[in-house]
């Protein structure tokens, strides 16, 4: 009985080392070089171009044929193009969901490789991912499918990590309200200054919403230029369900920016 246990076990463990062997290590993805790797993803921005180099690993000799792969790229990371200049035999084959893109590549014997250059953006998405895990890894999955040998094999493989790349601008509010007892009829002028104190993160636009009280009545917004003459802005008024009124309109974003809103006092709250 002891015998039989044993060679039992010796078939279980060649058999365990024939399915690891076959065809888990037949390619290598990685950034070939410093310029390759992203390094500027601003969130909600511009793209970035990024080079992720696929390479024929491992011991095998036999060619990959027919390889597909499918760029499994962190949540809230897209493409936006693939730079076909520089991707020599390289087709985007699938770009419905822009987060897993689809690519064919040429045949790659033992030692050849292929390179994606492609642009990225990371999308507003991203920062929702992190904040329900700040802790997470930035990294792409490249999952291949292809020939070798008459077999078709699949692989996964990673990009190194990049979550130093990734920046997103930071806006505060800093608010003044005139301090003055104010009655029905009367006047004022708030000041709100509009901050991005991110180091690196920037936006093109920001939407700036408001929701005052059934108290209040929005007359003007205007941005403060330093001049005498302020630059009114266009901006839109939407009752709530609660009888309050939700101020919104688009503010540029390229440097820091006074809002001067006037406000009525229409009534008082009990």
């Amino acid at each position: 009985m002891l015998r039989k246990t044993r060679t039992l076990a010796w078939i279980f463990l060649l058999l365990g080392f024939c399915q690891v062997a076959n065809g888990q290590d037949n390619f290598s993805v990685s950034y070939p070089d410093a310029t390759a790797v992203p390094d500027l993803l601003n969130v909600c921005g511009a793209p970035d171009t990024v080079r992720v180099r696929v390479a024929a690993a491992g011991v095998q000799p036999g060619a990959r044929t027919q390889i597909s792969v499918i760029a499994e790229l962190f949540a809230g990371v897209e493409l936006v193009e693939l730079l076909p200049g520089t991707s020599a035999g390289v087709t985007l084959t699938d770009a419905t969901d822009p987060n897993r893109p689809g690519f064919a590549l040429p045949d790659l014997a033992l030692g050849e490789f292929v390179d994606l250059e492609m642009r990225l953006r990371a999308t507003c998405a991203y920062l929702d991912t992190l904040d329900q895990n700040d802790a997470l890894m930035v990294f792409d999955r490249y999952a291949l499918i292809y020939q070798l040998d008459g077999q078709t094999l699949t692989e996964t493989d990673a990009t190194a990590e990049y979550r130093d790349a990734v920046v997103a601008p930071f806006f505060t509010l800093d608010v003044t309200t005139p301090a003055a007892a104010l009655v029905p009829g009367d006047g004022f002028q708030q000041t709100i200054l509009v901050s991005n104190t991110a180091l690196v993160g920037t936006a093109d636009s920001v939407r700036y919403e408001q929701e005052v009280g059934a108290g209040l009545s929005i007359q003007n917004i205007a941005l403060d230029n330093g001049s005498p003459n302020s630059s009114n802005l266009v901006f839109t008024k939407t009752a709530t369900a609660l009888g309050d009124t939700l101020i919104a309109l688009t503010l540029p974003a390229d440097q820091d920016l006074t809002l001067l809103i006037d406000a009525t006092v229409a009534q008082c709250n009990a």
